[in-house]
């Protein structure tokens, strides 16, 4: 690789920005070694460590990475692996240093979409929250009606909001694999704090 070290750093950036050369990377519907857009790092990654470093900080940080919640997987994961264990193992793989990097990810359920944008300059978390569900939705008899599927929603973006101030304020450097874990498994189980009490989680209410 001493020809591309050679090269401008612009100039390698955009080398680095040719894997795997898609719009979004669907971390579930990828399989190392079988899909020809998986999640794989590049093997350009593995020449040497100044290239290493600077492909590594180009895939994450330049990518969209999807977390799809809903169930759909590529077949060559184990049948009892779900989309959720998929991606706790393919974050807790890839390490703090590369979920430092991570800039766009988008994480999708039943109910609503997700997107957690990373800032680069001073690392700060952000999100926005798209409820994508438009069929009424009836919830288990007792349920108070401010906990029902509407009162869930209106207060689901409050406690992903407290969560992710709450990871910044443990981490204000960068984002890291307990707290990207944690973020993930709160949306899926769309259980915010502050309901800690209350039986179940807010998806064992819905129907």
């Amino acid at each position: 690789m001493a020809g591309l070290n050679k090269l401008p750093q612009e100039v390698r950036d955009k080398v680095y920005r040719l894997f795997p050369g898609v719009a979004w990377i669907d971390v579930a519907q990828t399989f190392p070694g079988v899909t020809p857009f998986s999640v794989e790092q590049p093997a350009l990654s593995k020449t040497s460590r100044q290239v290493r470093k600077e492909c590594l900080d180009v895939f994450y940080s330049k990518n969209k990475f999807l977390f799809d919640l809903r169930g759909w997987k590529h077949d060559n994961y184990p049948p009892r692996w779900t989309p959720l264990n998929i991606y706790e193992k393919w974050i807790t793989a890839i390490g703090d240093d590369n979920v430092a990097r991570l800039r766009s990810l988008s994480i999708v359920s039943q109910n609503f979409r997700v997107h957690l944008t990373v800032s680069a300059e001073q690392p700060q978390l952000s999100f926005k929250f798209t409820f994508t569900w438009s069929k009424p939705v009836e919830t288990a008899d007792g349920v108070p009606p401010h906990l029902g599927f509407e009162g869930v929603m209106k207060h689901a973006p409050e406690g992903l909001q407290r969560v992710l101030d709450e990871i910044h304020a443990s981490s204000p450097d960068r984002l890291t694999v307990d707290g990207l874990l944690r973020f993930v498994r709160c949306v899926k189980n769309k259980e915010p704090p502050g309901f800690e009490n209350c039986p179940g989680s807010y998806g064992d209410w819905l129907y």
